[in-house]
């Protein structure tokens, strides 16, 4: 079937969209929820929680993103963050 983290940066190369990369450490918040969404994110090695808040403050887990996970869609259509999103590895 191939690698559709590659097939959708061929696709995003067909748009005029180019990807950039940025390496990422261990426990950085990458973006919060109702900061305008600017990136879309791919993993490429590692690890990364989304969370939001519960009414409590306690972290209420989303998902959870490994290699080749993509997140960050929010920034296709133009809108806000929905999360937190934290590298853990």
């Amino acid at each position: 079937m191939g690698n559709p983290t590659a097939a959708f940066f061929e696709r995003l190369k067909e748009w005029g969209i180019s990807p950039r990369y940025r390496p990422i450490g261990k426990d950085q918040l990458l973006f919060a929820p109702k900061e305008p969404a600017t990136f879309v994110f791919v993993v490429q090695h590692g690890c990364v929680r989304l969370y939001r808040r519960g009414q409590q403050g306690r972290e209420v887990v989303v998902r959870w993103c490994g290699t080749g996970h993509l997140f960050g869609e929010e920034a296709l259509t133009g809108t806000v963050y929905q999360s937190f999103a934290h590298s853990v590895t």
